[in-house]
């Protein structure tokens, strides 16, 4: 497997640790050690978003579907990558 190979599934049981090492992959790098919560949630947002890695395939979901690090991260951590921000948005002016 080349290095930019991707896998043909993340390991759920170690789903987190196979990020960390698929976004160095892609040149972004996360340091969750000694953060728990959503601390924790947000360094591997900022990770994937600073990057612009959100479309890119990053492997395959359990159902053998390619996956995203959007999906992905919805699937793990039950959130959207992408908050929706408070207030009035363009389309309700």
């Amino acid at each position: 497997m080349t290095q930019n190979a991707l896998p043909l599934e993340l390991d759920e049981s170690d789903t987190e640790a196979s990020l960390i090492r698929r976004l160095g992959e892609h040149g972004a790098q996360v340091f969750v050690m000694d953060v728990t919560g959503q601390a924790r949630i947000q360094r591997y947002r900022s990770a994937i978003l600073g990057g612009g890695l959100d479309c890119v395939i990053v492997g395959r979901a359990p159902n053998g579907k390619p996956e995203t690090y959007a999906q992905l991260f919805e699937r793990h951590f039950g959130e959207p990558l992408q908050l929706k921000r408070k207030g009035k948005s363009h389309d309700q002016t």
